[in-house]
């Protein structure tokens, strides 16, 4: 319940908190509106953890305000299906902010116009309403059926969350492991270059990949003739 109250206290009017929980409760048709409520609601967090949970209170709330009283959830605590399905729908409607067009042509029966970056992937909207990309990875229990990779977009701020999130959960890992480990279950563009930049602003990895710098030494006075070295001096071969 502290997300809900805490959700609460960052809106100062009424009809806009209203707004944002029937924004995130409507299906898939949304109109530019609704996207720029999305827009202000990821703009207030740093934590994609904390966004969710607070979505899936606003879904918990959506829910039990609803005439029927039978299926009604009570617990102090969010269950890990409600948490899911908030991440599910930040997810669909961040793709319904970035690939307006894609899922229009998809639903056309058409493919992407020439010279478009994403052209040559094979696109498909699953039963939740996500934009999917066909991978050429097959699953390791069926070796016939490929990977349907969730699609992102790199200029997203619900993106930048996500992989911030991720970087701390799985421990400041290097590049290489991170992409890995997305790339059984997203297809962002430009992956590298997003965890390259999240790892240059993190004092975490700094600390830890950081080398040393060798200072260079300087050039010492060529010593042809000792006579002008002190008793003490001849110990180090030159004089101070």
């Amino acid at each position: 319940m502290e997300f809900l109250k805490d959700l609460t206290n960052r809106f100062s009017s009424f009809h806009h908190l209203t707004r944002v929980v029937s924004c995130l409760s409507v299906t898939c048709e949304r109109d530019s509106q609704e996207m720029e409520f999305l827009k202000d609601l990821t703009n207030r967090f740093s934590s994609f953890h904390h966004l969710t949970r607070v979505v899936a209170w606003i879904q918990r709330f959506h829910h039990n305000s609803k005439p029927c009283k039978n299926d009604r959830q009570i617990l102090p605590v969010l269950q890990p299906s409600e948490v899911s399905k908030a991440k599910k729908t930040l997810i669909r409607l961040a793709q319904q902010s970035s690939f307006a067009g894609v899922f229009s042509l998809i639903r056309q029966g058409k493919t992407l116009p020439k010279g478009h970056s994403l052209r040559h992937h094979l696109f498909d909207i699953n039963d939740e309403g996500l934009l999917t990309v066909t991978s050429r990875v097959r699953k390791k229990t069926d070796t016939s059926q490929p990977l349907q990779l969730i699609l992102l977009s790199s200029k997203s701020r619900l993106t930048n969350l996500l992989l911030r999130t991720l970087h701390k959960t799985y421990g400041h890992p290097v590049i290489s492991a991170l992409s890995s480990i997305l790339g059984n279950t997203y297809f962002i563009p430009g992956l590298r270059n997003l965890l390259k930049g999240i790892s240059r602003s993190c004092a975490n990895c700094q600390k830890a990949y950081s080398q040393t710098l060798s200072h260079q030494m300087g050039l010492l006075p060529a010593i042809t003739d000792g006579s002008y070295l002190t008793p003490g001096h001849s110990l180090i071969g030159c004089p101070l």
